[in-house]
C-alpha cells in the first residue's frame, strides 16, 4: 500500500479492527468474567467480583463527569455553585441520553441488571508469603488510561528487598473513600496478619484513604509518605529562610532516632519556626511522619530506613501496560496483570534457589552497611557460656572521638548486645 492511501482516518480504522480482533471488545469479554472467576479461584488465587446495581453505576458515572468539570473550572478559576454543579449534571444525562439508554443504566433501564464494577485478587502464593515480608507496606491507588479504572495495590518487602503484591485491585471509579474501604476489607479477610500492631502502612494523604483505614479499624499504623508530605510543604507552606523553612524543621525531625530527641528538638527551635509552618507540622500526629514516634508504640514495631512510598511507585510505572490503554478493558489488563506478577515471582524464586551462600546478596549488603568504617580495634569482645548458651558481649571503652557538633561519629554504627 503507497503512503499516498495512509490516511488518518485509515489508520484509526485499521487500528481499531485490529485491536477488537485481538482483545475483543468490553461488552463481549465482560460475559467472561464467571469463567475467569471459576480458573482464578480454582487455581488457589483469592477472586472477589464486585458488581454494582444499576442506579449505583449511574451516580458513579455523574460523579466522574462532574469531578472532570470541576477540574477544567479550576483552572479556569472559576468555583462552581451548589445549583451549577446540579444542572451540570441535568445537561450531562441529558446529552449522554441515547448513552445511557444503550448502556442500561437510564432511569427507564432494567432494575435487574449488575454491572461488573471492579475486581479484587490475591495471588495464591501471597498466602503463605505475607506473614514473612518485612512489617512495613506501602499503598497506592493510580489511574487507568481506559474506561475511568483505578488500580488499587498494597505491596510488601521481602527478606532479600524485593517487592510483594499483597493484594491488587482495578475498580470503576475516581480514587475515593468507597474504593479504598472495600479494597482494605478485602486485604483484612484474605491477610488477617498484616493487621499487627507492629505492622507500618506508607500511603499519601489521599482525602479517600485516610478515612478508609479508619473506617476498617485496624491495628497498624498508618504512616505519611515523606516525600508527599514534603511536596504538600513546598506548595502549601511559605514564608521563611535557610534553617528556619518548614522543609528544613520537618526533615530535622524525620531523622530523629529517639523520641527524646523529637521532642528536645521541637522544642529548641519551634519558637525559630514560623506559626504557618507549625499549624501545618502540627495537624498530623507524630506517629504518623515521624519514624522514632512510630516505633516508640509497639516494643516489635521498626520502619527500615523506609519512611516513603517509593516502591509501590515504581511498580505503578511498571504496570504501565496494564493500565495503558492498550490493555482495553478490565478483563484483558487483569489477565496482563496476572501474567506479569507470575513473572516476576517465579523471577525471584530462581534467584533464590541459586544462591547457595547463607546470606542473600542484600543480607550481604546490609551486613556491609552495619559494619562498614568501624574499627575492631575500638571494641572489646567477651564470649561467656551460660548453661547450653553462648553470651556475646561487645563493649566500646570510652573514646574521645568528636566529629563535630551534630555530625555522629563512626562508633554510633557498633553493633550493641
Amino acid at each position: 500500500m503507497k503512503d499516498i492511501f495512509l490516511t488518518p482516518s485509515l489508520l484509526q480504522q485499521t487500528r481499531t479492527a485490529i485491536c477488537k480482533e485481538v482483545f475483543g471488545d468490553a461488552d463481549t469479554n465482560v460475559m467472561y468474567v464467571p469463567a475467569l472467576q471459576r480458573l482464578l479461584q480454582g487455581s488457589g488465587h483469592d477472586f472477589e467480583l464486585y458488581l454494582r446495581e444499576k442506579d449505583d453505576v449511574l451516580r458513579k458515572c455523574e460523579e466522574i463527569a462532574l469531578s472532570q468539570h470541576i477540574a477544567l473550572k479550576k483552572v479556569e478559576g472559576t468555583k462552581l455553585t451548589r445549583s451549577e454543579k446540579i444542572e451540570y449534571i441535568k445537561q450531562w444525562k441529558h446529552e449522554n441520553k441515547v448513552m445511557l439508554e444503550e448502556s442500561g443504566i437510564s432511569p427507564n433501564g432494567s432494575d435487574t441488571l449488575r454491572f461488573v464494577s471492579g475486581v479484587f485478587l490475591s495471588l495464591k502464593q501471597a498466602r503463605h508469603t505475607v506473614p514473612f515480608l518485612q512489617s512495613v507496606f506501602q499503598a497506592d491507588a493510580a489511574h487507568m488510561n481506559f474506561g475511568k479504572y483505578t488500580l488499587y495495590s498494597c505491596y510488601g518487602t521481602s527478606a532479600n528487598g524485593n517487592t510483594f503484591p499483597v493484594a491488587l485491585a482495578i475498580i470503576f471509579g475516581n480514587e475515593d473513600r468507597e474504593g479504598w474501604t472495600r479494597f482494605w476489607k478485602f486485604v483484612q479477610r484474605i491477610h488477617p496478619t498484616i493487621h499487627e500492631p507492629k505492622n507500618t502502612i506508607i500511603t499519601d494523604q489521599q482525602k479517600g484513604s485516610i478515612p478508609a483505614l479508619a473506617d476498617v479499624p485496624p491495628e497498624f499504623v498508618n504512616f505519611f509518605c515523606s516525600f508527599h508530605r514534603c511536596e504538600n510543604i513546598k506548595k502549601f507552606v511559605k514564608g521563611g529562610t535557610g534553617r528556619f523553612l518548614c522543609w528544613w524543621f520537618y526533615n530535622l525531625l524525620l531523622n530523629c532516632k529517639l523520641p527524646a530527641t523529637l521532642t528536645s528538638l521541637r522544642f529548641e527551635h519551634s519558637g525559630q519556626i514560623q506559626d504557618n509552618a507549625l499549624r501545618f507540622i502540627n495537624s498530623i500526629p507524630d506517629h504518623q511522619q515521624f519514624p522514632a514516634a512510630r516505633c516508640a508504640l509497639h516494643p516489635d514495631a521498626c520502619m527500615l530506613q523506609r519512611t516513603s512510598s517509593s516502591s509501590v511507585e515504581s511498580m505503578n510505572r511498571a504496570n504501565a501496560s496494564i493500565r495503558d490503554r492498550t490493555a482495553v478493558d478490565l478483563i484483558n489488563s487483569l489477565i496482563l496483570l496476572i501474567d506479569l506478577e507470575g513473572k516476576r515471582y517465579n523471577g525471584h524464586c530462581d534467584n533464590a534457589w541459586r544462591c547457595t551462600d547463607i546470606l542473600t546478596p542484600y543480607g550481604k549488603k546490609k551486613l556491609v552497611g552495619a559494619f562498614d568504617q568501624v574499627n575492631f580495634c575500638d571494641f572489646e569482645i567477651a564470649v561467656t557460656q551460660q548453661g547450653d548458651m553462648w553470651c556475646c558481649h561487645i563493649n566500646r571503652p570510652s573514646s574521645e572521638c568528636n566529629t563535630g557538633a551534630g555530625a555522629p561519629s563512626h562508633h554510633d554504627n557498633a553493633p550493641h548486645c
